[in-house]
């Protein structure tokens, strides 16, 4: 057409096809253009999953295909085609749409992950009572659900798989230790309850008691596991719950001894005229002596031999006496304290010495 000479009586009509042609001709490119680019597209978008970056310039190139298809007009002899293909399209940049939120959403919840799990790990190095532990199986609990939550098909679901490998050991690991240390930290309160109450049974002289108390609270300190914040606390309990343990049963051991000798001493102190009167107690056993007697026991433990002036049956009756004293003191293990009857300590016997002393 356009080597039709302005002369002829056809120029102006080929003139006019021509413009018609041309046009249809940029049109018919455009759409050429648009289908090798879509055709480049669909390749590139093959074998997911992608980098967001990667599925951000597939989103831009279907956007500028539709765009170029969208300019097609209605009379070119392809709008049907176009029309096909941009039903076609659209449906792709939908999916590439949906693909994009979903790879940005699986990246922003992978750094929120490593965020809580960053803080998780901080408060794991720090942690030192069950409420610490509990708030850090927490936050590796709000980590591990996060990643589940990233799906399949995205660059960082491989990543979140990683971590949480990472993280539900750890995540284990709180829990274990959060049941640990509050199962140390009930222990430990235990232990102090118990030693309590075997201190308050021990003012009430009720030392049987003490010493299974003593023995409880020693059981309970030893229940808290060397692992446990705990252990480096008790292990000074330790020591005095044992030795005030042994105290207590040695004491109980007295006290019963005492209780047994307490028929005795009713008979030694026994008499007509009254010859002594006994309190007894785990620490001593204190034998006042009355008025009559008071002379002759200060001259028998001074001296071991009173003056004449003191009546042979009376010498006999407290040297009996004495020596019952003794033998009861080295049964019970507990010091007699001898006292007249002003209340003045005339001596004490000893067992550890197995004799009498002079009150100096």
């Amino acid at each position: 057409l356009s080597t039709i000479p302005i002369w002829s009586g056809q120029h102006a009509k080929a003139q006019t096809l021509l413009a018609s042609y041309e046009d249809q001709s940029v049109a018919l490119k455009r759409v050429v253009d648009a289908l090798e680019q879509a055709n480049k597209t669909t390749r590139r978008s093959q074998n997911p999953p992608h980098p967001l970056p990667v599925w951000r310039e597939i989103q831009w190139s279907w956007r500028e295909v539709i765009e170029g298809l969208e300019q097609i007009p209605s009379n070119n002899p392809v709008y049907g085609l176009v029309q096909r293909k941009l039903q076609e399209y659209r449906a792709n940049l939908s999916d590439i749409n949906h693909r994009v939120a979903s790879e940005q959403q699986a990246q922003e919840r992978v750094a929120a992950a490593r965020k809580v799990g960053e803080l998780a790990q901080s408060q794991a190095e720090a942690a030192k009572s069950p409420e610490n532990w509990q708030e850090t199986a927490s936050n590796w609990t709000t980590a591990i659900q996060q990643l589940q939550r990233i799906p399949e098909g995205t660059i960082a679901h491989a990543e979140a798989q990683q971590l949480l490998a990472l993280y539900q050991p750890k995540l284990t690991q709180a829990n274990v230790q959060r049941t640990q240390e509050q199962a140390a930290a009930e222990a430990y309160a235990q232990a102090l309850s118990l030693a309590e109450q075997a201190r308050r049974l021990e003012q009430q002289n009720q030392w049987v008691e003490a010493a299974e108390q003593w023995r409880n609270a020693l059981n309970a300190a030893q229940q808290i596991p060397s692992q446990s914040t705990y252990y480096s606390q008790v292990q000074p309990l330790l020591g005095t719950y044992a030795k005030t343990l042994q105290q207590a049963q040695e004491t109980s051991q007295r006290v019963g001894a005492i209780q047994l000798a307490k028929s005795n001493f009713d008979q030694v102190c026994a008499g007509s005229p009254k010859i002594c009167t006994y309190t007894l107690s785990p620490q001593a056993i204190r034998v006042q002596f009355t008025s009559l007697y008071d002379q002759t026991v200060t001259q028998l433990i001074a001296n071991n031999s009173p003056s004449k002036e003191f009546p042979p049956a009376t010498v006999n009756q407290v040297n009996e006496l004495l020596r019952s004293l003794a033998d009861m003191s080295e049964t019970t293990q507990v010091p007699v304290e001898l006292y007249n009857s002003n209340g003045s300590k005339l001596g004490t016997y000893r067992p550890s010495v197995s004799g009498y002393s002079t009150q100096q």
